[in-house]
């Protein structure tokens, strides 16, 4: 967009921003009246260290905010012309206070202070990003444990400053917190209000409250086998990760804690634990698989609960195992109303051991451009496309003017799943109508993983149901019948797989850092090794790797492809996980 209507856009956004901020200043002042600091009734302990790496490279003047790196040089990072909100929230949510902390010494803490104060210069009237409730309740969370690091040597005036905005912080949030509809902020939100509650003197008439409301949202929000709504991993541990601090501050301030926080532990672990990968992390669906390096075993280990669920599917995941091998796939539709919704219908990701082999392109992002809706498409999923279109459609990128609204408004209408065992091993066998509409076609995708983890096998058919569906793919093709409909079958490889094409003999050799070999075979389409991307939000842009492709052209209503994943023996050798990988957080 240019020109006068580009200037026009500009214009209403830098008018509605500051009218935004007046209406926040004027309600903060409100709020402010009659908050006054009396002290703590105690102090939180630290729950979370920071990353040492982020706060060294901080004080060179390299900021990392949700993964993207920011030079600040001599600016402070107020002066930032920042747009992304995901950066934003970890700026004015003081994420960075932990990494200072956690590297101590009188730099980080000189770095600390200097930033602080100039966000109370500048922001502590209520102007900015940073009084959205979630952002606001982070903010005082993290203030509230690192105010002993950040008031070390910092004369009295400032102190006076810095606690002077913590009661006022939790009036906000005690207001606000009902603005919050989406299920991490809003805990995020609760879980500061129990904060500020609970070690502001002054505060504790608001814990009760402020328990009580989180049973209700708990209740709502975490189905009873454990699961949310958005199907998306990653808000799973950060659930079980806020309710965890919650619980283990309870215990501090001798109040005990709700039985409905208790219940949500003990539905949510296991449910975690089934989507664990080899690696530790979580697999990569819905915006998922974005944890630091060991939070999930960490919050699994603190959680107490040892149990594993005795049933599947898992928030419409299957777990297939076999010796080393785990397969985690997606049987059931997309979340309704999620913006992070992925088209990954029966997808699949594969590990074995320690190492991932078979990954999805990872989590959207919005650095750089086109990385916001490309890793939720189908295509970026081990799965089956058509024509290269997605098995769910993507909705407009604004709604009645409101940009940000993003979720799939077109999704399979059903998806139907068989998982079984015996003395070869464990199977699956699901089927989607995703194509069905556009198409006259259904998937079905059947799986094997051999009981000692040795052999995956699968096989994709596309077939239509009935006449009906036969005359809508007739129609499809009409006008190319010789052509028809592409498929493609892609299989993303993790980084740290080295691949290599054997046109000879029509398969490709996978290596894992560890030795360990495996064959990919397929009969039916042709074999291609095409290039890809691993994203992650604590990488600072997308990492090259590579993806398997299997395609071939149908012009009837029917067609399969068979595929094979064999390891090769290692010949007596122990396979052990010693080098280092690639990927590495920033």
């Amino acid at each position: 967009m240019s020109g006068p209507l580009s200037a026009l856009t500009q214009s209403l956004s830098r008018f509605q921003a500051r009218r935004a901020d007046a209406r926040s200043r004027a309600r903060l002042a409100r709020l402010a009246d009659g908050a006054i600091f009396t002290g703590l009734s105690h102090a939180p302990k630290q729950r979370e260290f920071g990353d040492f790496t982020a706060a060294r490279a901080a004080i060179k003047g390299t900021l990392v905010l949700a993964g993207q790196r920011v030079q600040v040089g001599a600016l402070t990072p107020w002066d930032l012309p920042l747009d992304r909100v995901a950066s934003l929230k970890d700026l004015h949510g003081f994420r960075w206070l932990e990494d200072f902390d956690g590297l101590s010494g009188k730099a980080a803490r000189g770095r600390a202070q200097s930033w602080t104060l100039g966000w109370l210069d500048r922001f502590s009237d209520g102007a900015g990003p940073g009084w959205t409730p979630a952002v606001a309740a982070a903010r005082l969370q993290r203030l509230l444990v690192h105010l002993p690091f950040l008031s070390n040597g910092m004369e009295d005036a400032a102190i006076a400053r810095l606690q002077s905005i913590l009661p006022v912080h939790l009036a906000m949030v005690s207001e606000t917190w009902a603005d919050e509809a989406e299920d991490v902020p809003r805990l995020v939100t609760l879980s500061g209000w129990i904060h500020g509650a609970a070690c502001l003197e002054g505060g504790r008439a608001q814990l009760q409250p402020a328990l009580a409301q989180l049973s209700t949202d708990l209740a709502a929000r975490i189905s009873a086998t454990g699961s949310l709504s958005s199907r998306n991993p990653q808000n799973l541990l950060a659930v079980l990760s806020l309710l965890l601090g919650i619980r283990s501050l309870l215990e501090d301030v001798g109040v005990k804690a709700p039985a409905a926080l208790t219940d949500a532990v003990g539905r949510i672990a296991p449910e975690l634990r089934l989507l664990r990968t080899g690696d530790g992390a979580l697999a990569r669906f819905h915006g998922g698989g974005a944890a630091p390096e060991g939070a999930l075993d960490r919050a699994l280990a603190e959680s107490g609960v040892r149990a594993r669920r005795a049933s599947e599917p898992t928030l419409g995941y299957v777990r297939l195992h076999g010796g080393r091998v785990q397969v985690i796939a997606d049987c059931a539709r997309p979340p309704q109303r999620s913006d992070q919704g992925h088209a990954s219908t029966l997808g699949f990701e594969m590990s074995s051991g320690r190492r991932p082999i078979i990954v999805n392109v990872g989590p959207a992002q919005d650095w750089p451009e086109g990385y916001d809706r490309m890793p939720r498409t189908t295509m970026a999923h081990n799965t089956l496309t058509l024509d290269k279109n997605s098995s769910s459609g993507f909705g407009p990128t604004s709604v009645a003017g409101k940009p940000g609204f993003d979720a799939l408004v077109k999704r399979p209408s059903m998806v139907t799943l068989a998982v079984a065992q015996d003395k070869t091993g464990m199977w699956l066998q699901a089927r989607h109508d995703g194509y069905l509409e556009d198409y006259g076609l259904l998937h079905e995708r059947r799986l094997l993983v051999s009981t000692f983890g040795h052999e995956i096998l699968g096989e994709d058919v596309l077939l239509s149901p009935d006449q009906k569906a036969q005359r809508r793919f007739a129609t499809r093709i009409k006008g190319a019948a010789k052509l028809g409909v592409n498929l493609a079958l892609h299989f993303h490889l993790h980084p740290d797989v080295e691949s290599e094409m054997v046109r000879t003999e029509n398969l490709v050799r996978l290596t894992l850092q560890n030795g360990e070999e495996w064959v990919f075979r397929h009969i039916g389409g042709d074999l291609d090794l095409d290039p890809s991307v691993y994203l992650h939000p604590a990488q600072p842009e997308p990492v090259p790797t590579r993806q398997i492709v299997v395609s071939t052209r149908t012009s009837i209503h029917e067609a399969k492809l068979s595929w094979s994943l064999s390891r090769k023996d290692s010949g007596g050798r122990s396979l052990r996980d010693v080098s280092a990988p690639l990927m590495r957080s920033v």
